[in-house]
């Protein structure tokens, strides 16, 4: 509502339902004020109070009667009223529909006017204080979600005051016909310091301090530290790890495409494993946005559009304060973000030195993969006269080349030296594919034709490895495993073999990406 907003008749702790306010507005009161009074000596006190069934116990009458008590107009309150009063409504479980009956009470779900009704329903839950950093006693509210910070001398004091809040919100919600949710409801002790085990006693309810407790989906400790909810997020992105390896299969699933979209979009990562781009085309071309910089802009574009906001804004002001008045202990988070020297900034001015892992002895061997490193026209040389020395008439030699060319698609192909037996695959247009999934194509046409010449001229025992069912043609060349997994048997692996990896871009820095 226009009027609750330029009014400023919603609490000012309020951030959840509002213009321009978040969830950060949230953390960052919370963490500002609890540092400030650290830096004061102080301890402070949280009690998180969540409403069970908010909308349907807000009742019409003391709604109208609060609003009425703020100086609302009262064309809007007869408005409301009107809106709120005759409601009628049915419920319907499968194909069984229950007849209409009258709704005298609630805000109606869905509604935009709901959550601003709500807000005004509430701010007497609130404590009076605004949220800055000179008050010892604040609220933090997230429309049904209610924090309480209270900062004492020490506990004992914490304690009585913690008490004395839990008391004062039991009598709102009996007054207003709210429950608050025993569950969700928590007591914690944000202090640095080592304290004993301390309970509150509120309406024949024991309550004990949290070490943890998960508050607008973030976990938070006495001490606020991150590790907690560093944790769980870990935890989160390795079971969706497990989810994708369920779903795509060589054989079934998702095809290539959907599978590198959806990785893609649910965890993109980038760790040099099994690479020699540079780090300065990775960025350019790889697709992967900079960690680093999403973080800079992310709160730079927070931090301005706070202090953009109007003079009597309570969160601006308690952000102007902290940003200017740095402090050595128990720093805001805010001074940290700004610092010249942000601890996420790396520096990479050269290209990454691989590090293999040596191979136990209790591994089954597997070919060297020599890098020529050389431009094309001399590796031609080279090539040329490598073959010649060791070529006999139990030597097979394969050659493998793949390209993509805009607009056009790209194309891989495989053959056997001095024979016509050959394999070729047209990729296709697609924006996702380069020329390394062009020149992995290549080679797993390679181990195909490989695959094919020992069935028909190996021996029986290396035939019999290969007795399985082949794959579907199509995107299962792109989704089979490293070739180099076929000379990984016992019987194939006792004929020698060697890979000669010519990148063709040294020194052509349009193609170096594709290396």
């Amino acid at each position: 509502m226009y009027w609750a907003h330029q009014t400023n008749s919603i609490h000012p702790g309020h951030v959840g339902g509002r213009p321009g306010k978040s969830r950060n507005d949230a953390f960052v009161t919370l963490t500002s004020c609890i540092n400030h009074k650290w830096r004061e000596g102080k301890v402070v006190m949280g009690t998180f109070l969540d409403v069970k069934l908010a909308y349907p116990s807000v009742h019409r009458k003391r709604l109208i009667h609060d609003l009425e008590r703020t100086a609302c107009p009262p064309y809007l309150c007869y408005i409301i009223n009107s809106v709120l009063s005759d409601r009628t409504t049915s419920l319907k479980i499968d194909d069984h529909g229950s007849q209409t009956f009258s709704v005298p009470n609630g805000l109606p779900q869905g509604s935009p006017l709901s959550v601003t009704l709500y807000l005004l329903y509430n701010s007497n839950l609130l404590l009076p204080s605004p949220p800055l950093l000179n008050s010892n006693n604040i609220s933090i509210a997230y429309i049904d979600n209610i924090t309480h910070l209270l900062a004492t001398d020490n506990v004992q004091q914490g304690i009585a005051k913690a008490e004395e809040v839990m008391a004062r919100s039991n009598n709102w919600g009996k007054r207003y016909g709210a429950i608050f949710d025993n569950k969700k409801t928590n007591f914690m002790i944000f202090t640095r310091k080592q304290q004993l085990l301390h309970k509150i006693e509120i309406a024949c309810s024991t309550y004990t301090p949290q070490k943890e407790v998960k508050w607008l989906g973030v976990t938070l400790t006495p001490t606020l530290s991150p590790g907690p909810h560093l944790r769980t997020i870990k935890t989160k992105a390795s079971n969706t790890i497990k989810q994708l390896s369920q779903i795509i299969r060589p054989t079934y699933g998702l095809c290539q495409r959907e599978a590198k979209v959806l990785i893609a979009t649910v965890m993109t990562t980038s760790t040099g494993m099994m690479k020699q781009t540079p780090s300065l085309f990775l960025k350019l071309y790889g697709g992967i946005k900079d960690f680093t910089n999403q973080h800079i802009k992310l709160t730079h574009n927070y931090l301005h559009s706070k202090l953009a906001a109007p003079i009597d804004d309570a969160h601006r002001t308690l952000i102007l304060r902290d940003l200017t008045n740095a402090q050595q202990k128990h720093s805001s988070p805010l001074n940290n973000l700004l610092e010249k020297d942000n601890f996420l900034q790396q520096h990479i001015t050269r290209t990454e030195t691989l590090s293999p892992f040596p191979i136990p002895p209790w591994s089954l061997q597997v070919t060297d993969i020599i890098n020529l490193q050389l431009t094309k026209e001399q590796a031609k040389k080279e090539i040329i006269k490598q073959i010649k020395s060791e070529l006999t008439t139990n030597t097979l030699v394969f050659f493998t080349d793949g390209s993509l060319f805009p607009g056009k698609g790209g194309g891989a192909a495989a053959i056997l030296m001095n024979t016509q037996t050959k394999k070729s695959a047209y990729v296709g247009k697609d924006s996702i594919i380069t020329n390394f999934e062009t020149e992995l194509i290549a080679i797993f046409l390679c181990q195909e034709l490989l695959t094919d010449y020992i069935r028909t001229f190996g021996p029986p025992s290396c035939c019999n490895l290969l007795q399985q069912p082949s794959s579907p043609q199509g995107n299962h060349l792109a989704k089979k495993e490293c070739p180099r997994t076929i000379l990984n048997n016992k019987n194939i692996q006792q004929l020698p073999n060697q890979t000669l990896l010519v990148p063709g871009s040294h020194g052509h820095p349009t193609k170096q990406r594709s290396r």
